[in-house]
């Protein structure tokens, strides 16, 4: 199964390009979350910085 899910950036990461109050759909996959960027680009996320930036 596979689980994705809207989430706002409610902080700016040090990867990719995000903007805050933006939404962006979230991937789980091993060992982390996937997202994609502004530009289009995958982001890796470990789950415990993920959730720095994102609710």
């Amino acid at each position: 199964m596979i689980d994705h899910q809207l989430v706002e950036c409610y902080a700016l990461p040090d990867q990719g390009r995000f903007l805050v109050g933006r939404q962006y759909m979230r991937e789980y996959i091993i060992d982390g979350i996937k997202m994609i960027d502004e530009d289009g680009t995958e982001i890796f996320f470990d789950e415990i910085k993920w959730l720095w930036y994102f609710r």
